[in-house]
């Protein structure tokens, strides 16, 4: 009697997509930053091939505090400020005011199976550094007084 053994492969999505070594992104941005401005790249990696693997990442969320003013390129991971225009958010002058609040952090999701399959996450987070965008302001209106000099 012989058996004939048939087998038949099941290529699994095991891996998760890696923001390589990095665990975090931090960038600094000035807070007059103008929209259509790269704030970040963000890197994945996964060791499954093909679709399942780094070919198939797409970056499909960021969020947190903020985010409604940034883009993020789903297949480049590259973090943008959001444009300008009747339909965008992006109010004037720019949503990122170092007065207001000079740290933001945010949640970048990427995704590999064509952004269907295993999820992973990284930190970003801003950092908003000042620029010279106050002109001094008095609190009551300044008086002068007239000073007579005599000559003797």
């Amino acid at each position: 009697m012989r058996l004939l053994l048939f087998f038949r492969f099941h290529v699994l999505n095991c891996k998760f997509p890696l923001t390589s070594s990095i665990r975090r992104y931090e960038v600094d941005i000035p807070e007059n930053v103008s929209p259509g401005s790269t704030v970040a790249w963000i890197r994945a990696t996964d060791r499954d091939s093909d679709l399942l693997g780094t070919a198939g990442i797409r970056f499909t969320r960021v969020s947190g505090p903020m985010s409604e003013f940034l883009r993020l390129d789903p297949r480049t991971g590259v973090v943008s400020v959001a444009g300008s225009g009747p339909d965008s958010p992006y109010p004037t002058p720019s949503p990122f005011d170092r007065e207001r609040s000079d740290l933001h952090h945010l949640t970048v999701e990427a995704r590999d199976e064509g952004g269907a399959g295993n999820r992973n996450s990284v930190e970003l987070i801003l950092r908003v550094t000042d620029v010279n965008d106050n002109p001094p302001r008095y609190s009551v209106f300044p008086t002068f007084e007239m000073i007579k000099v005599f000559f003797v």
